[in-house]
């Protein structure tokens, strides 16, 4: 078994810096370039605006909007939401985190000039602010909006002070529970705020370190280099982790919010068959990978939301393997099945150069060989890969959404408005717009919930997407560290309750 050995032979290293006991270090899988809250998707960055920076509302672990900065929030009518601030609230700086701070941050999110990503999330629906005194106001949008809510969590309020902040700097001055002390793409380093209307974290500092490999991971916990990785460590070695309780760490591990896909281009002349697309995903074995390469830690997926949500259609079945299946659709479409003298299928599947995403392609793509089906994988660095994709500069594509909570973002992805956005896969269906209309027209969830289960069984039948599986999030971490509770958004919030001896 090469894991063992690999890691009794690379131990013996010496001369190492342990974390400092009043330091929290944790690990980032790859180097972030700007953690300013503004442009930063990725969800690196995500990470540590979580930490750095703090909006009016956060999600819960329902998966619901909860109160942060705000202490209330409620809607007023189907285009107004109030909200009034906790007392004693701080910027940063010091200064007061009223009212006025909020109608700032907001400004400056939506000013055109500052070109910000954050502002196409939904905030560009807030088309007024109205003050109602130091700590109470009302957002006003131009339509109803019932993930207004869910979107705010991406509106950080920043502390701009007197000289608003020229260019796109790399980090912003905030509200958060810690600050950026300093910042590199392989090193960034936090130190508690003491914002007085939050929790105080228990530990002072965190050291968030770039480490790359895994194995490097997993090593730098062992010797106490690193106290925490979150959501990044191999399943090989969680696995490895709990059938060994005499190691110096140990893991945490719960159902998540996230959706592994797989995009299905159907502009492209051959995707553009239904058949296709359901012999492509009928080829999958997904139980199979999920328990071999996943190690078990990952459920399959039957559509963008986990079962978890609210709105859920439990009812829309999984594509199962059906190999016979598959051919005989194949057959139909006009493709070789095997054993007719018809054209085989050949397509290509683009993913990024990670490891666990090269290793997946292989998996799903000796499946899809087995029913005839022949996709040649091409693995990309993940900015040329992703530019592909958002370019619509692909036939398949593996991907995943991170935290998924409201279902407004089938809007997003499937509405023939969005194409050329967020609608990579150039699908457009008339009743697909009519339903997603429906469901963002009403802030009564039980009545979006009815539109929503039939935008999920419409999408099963259509497939823009090929759901492949929600993965798991973890939590491995040195056994001094306590507190740990892992949330199904994989969010880092979860670090400010954590104490270490």
């Amino acid at each position: 078994m090469l894991f063992p050995l690999a890691l009794l032979a690379l131990s013996a290293c010496t001369n190492h810096s342990l974390s400092p006991p009043d330091t929290l270090t944790v690990e980032l899988e790859g180097p972030t370039q700007s953690i300013n809250p503004l442009y930063t998707m990725d969800t690196n960055s995500q990470h540590v605006n979580d930490l750095a920076h703090a909006s009016l509302v956060v999600t819960g672990r329902n998966l619901t909007p909860e109160p942060y900065l705000a202490e209330v929030f409620r809607r007023e009518s189907a285009t107004s939401v109030f909200f009034r601030l906790k007392k004693g609230c701080k910027l940063e700086s010091g200064g007061p985190l009223n009212a006025d701070a909020v109608a700032r941050s907001l400004q400056y999110f939506l000013d055109p000039k500052n070109e910000s990503a954050m502002a196409r999330t939904g905030l560009d629906h807030v088309k007024k602010f109205e003050k109602i005194d130091d700590l109470s106001f009302r957002l006003h949008t131009d339509r109803p909006s019932p993930s207004i809510l869910t979107e705010l969590e991406f509106l950080k309020i920043l502390d701009l002070g007197v000289a608003v902040p020229k260019g796109k700097p790399q980090f912003l001055r905030g509200a958060g529970p810690y600050r950026v002390v300093s910042f590199s793409p392989g090193e960034i380093r936090l130190e508690r705020s003491g914002q007085p209307c939050l929790p105080l974290p228990p530990i002072a500092k965190v050291n968030i370190k770039v480490v790359r490999d895994d194995l490097s991971r997993f090593l730098k916990l062992k010797r106490g280099e690193l106290d925490l990785v979150l959501n990044d460590m191999n399943y090989r070695k969680v696995e490895y982790l709990q059938h060994h309780p005499e190691l110096p760490m140990e893991a945490q591990v719960t159902d998540s919010a996230h959706y592994v896909y797989m995009g299905v281009n159907q502009g492209h002349g051959a995707l553009r068959d239904p058949r296709v697309r359901l012999a492509v995903a009928k080829s999958f074995d997904i139980p199979q990978l999920i328990r071999y390469k996943s190690r078990g830690f990952a459920k399959a997926s039957r559509g963008l939301l986990a079962n978890m949500n609210f709105y859920a259609n439990h009812a829309v079945p999984y594509v199962k393997r059906d190999l016979e299946g598959a051919r005989q659709l194949l057959d139909e479409a006009g493709y070789s099945n095997g054993t007719n003298n018809k054209p085989v299928l050949h397509l290509t599947l683009k993913t990024s150069t990670g490891l666990v995403s090269v290793e997946n392609a292989r998996v799903l793509t000796a499946q899809a060989h087995e029913a005839g089906i022949e996709i040649e994988h091409r693995p990309y660095d993940f900015g040329i890969f992703f530019s592909d994709v958002k370019n619509g500069n692909t036939e398949l594509y593996n991907l995943t959404w991170t935290g998924v909570s409201d279902p407004h973002l089938y809007f997003d992805l499937f509405h023939s408005s969005q194409i050329g956005k967020n609608n990579r896969t150039h699908y457009q269906n008339p009743l697909m717009d009519q339903l997603l209309e429906q469901g963002d027209a009403s802030l009564d969830p039980a009545i979006r919930r009815i539109a929503y289960n039939e935008v999920q069984a419409l999408a099963a039948r259509d497939l823009p997407f090929i759901s492949l599986w929600h993965p798991q999030v973890t939590a491995v971490y040195r056994k001094n560290i306590h507190g740990v509770e892992v949330h199904p958004l994989g969010t880092w919030r979860v670090i400010l309750a954590m104490r270490k001896e």
